[in-house]
């Protein structure tokens, strides 16, 4: 059996092999305490992490940084911000609960005076995010910049495929995959139809709850891969990057199997390797590599 693990947003800079074995030592860590003999398969991770990063830079004006801070900076009148980031920044403070209060107090009285149908309102959001939640206001900016890298640029988006694919392509494969990876694959599954062979698609951390997701992907709802034969879902209910804990495809059966009770590290519920060293999520993993 194969498994291939898939990365989701922040990757660049790191060392694919360094990161592929960090994931694999959480994994088979949590089923040595669970008293499990791993199971033999052949491991990969396509890595996509410092490419997809190269080519946000390649299109970010001059002297504005990339992540969170770009989402921030280009929030102007003359703003190149999309739509989807625009809708992602908005479906963020509804759901963590930004109040106008908040925007009004990040923003400052000249810009609240134009009112919030403006660009600069957008901005504000943004920036009460970073101020009520540092760590994952952050966290979720870069991922707002990088989704909105995948869904709305064609390049781009061709360019994760084309890295990521042929992992998919080769015997039947568990998949698991973190934050925006589930986005990629979740895409490539559904392009691929019965053409590939998933025993188990695991999502974790996974941001495809958020209509905004849903809707750069082309579809109001998820459905069921044709090739997939068991989806499970974890989540922390804290990790701000998924936003929605469950996730749901229509129409059923066959069900997601949601996994929302996992708690990580209380710095960064977001953290793939406390996932993957949840038991619930090894377990199903091992069952599957088992087969």
């Amino acid at each position: 059996m194969r498994l291939v693990f898939v990365h989701g947003i922040n990757q660049q800079g790191k060392d694919p092999d360094m990161l592929r074995q960090a994931w694999d030592d959480a994994l088979r860590g949590a089923w040595g305490k669970m008293g499990l003999t791993p199971p033999a398969y052949d491991l990969a991770m396509p890595f996509y992490g410092k490419l997809l990063d190269d080519m946000i830079h390649g299109v970010t004006a001059p002297g504005v940084a990339g992540g969170g801070a770009n989402v921030i900076a280009r929030g102007g009148a003359a703003s190149s911000m999309s739509q989807i980031e625009d809708a992602l920044i908005k479906d963020y403070a509804a759901q963590l609960g930004i109040t106008d209060a908040d925007v009004r107090t990040a923003l400052g009285q000249e810009i609240v005076a134009r009112g919030p149908a403006n660009w600069e309102w957008v901005q504000g959001i943004a920036r009460a995010l970073v101020n009520h939640f540092p760590f994952m206001g952050n966290l979720a900016l870069d991922f707002i910049v990088q989704v909105d890298a995948y869904l709305t640029r064609d390049a781009m988006r061709k360019a994760v495929n084309d890295t990521v694919r042929p992992a998919f392509e080769q015997g039947p494969t568990v998949i698991v995959a973190h934050s925006l990876g589930s986005v990629v694959s979740y895409a490539l599954l559904d392009a691929a139809g019965a053409g590939v062979s998933v025993p188990l698609f695991v999502t974790l951390g996974s941001p495809l709850g958020i209509p905004t997701v849903r809707d750069g992907l082309g579809t109001k709802n998820l459905h069921m891969p044709a090739g997939v034969e068991h989806w499970v879902n974890g989540t922390d209910e804290r990790d701000y990057v998924a936003l929605y804990a469950s996730l749901a495809v229509k129409p059923t059966p066959p069900a997601i199997d949601n996994i929302t009770n996992l708690h990580n590290r209380a710095d960064d519920a977001h953290q793939i390797l406390d996932y993957l060293a949840q038991p619930p999520v090894a377990q199903a993993i091992f069952d599957a590599l088992s087969r």
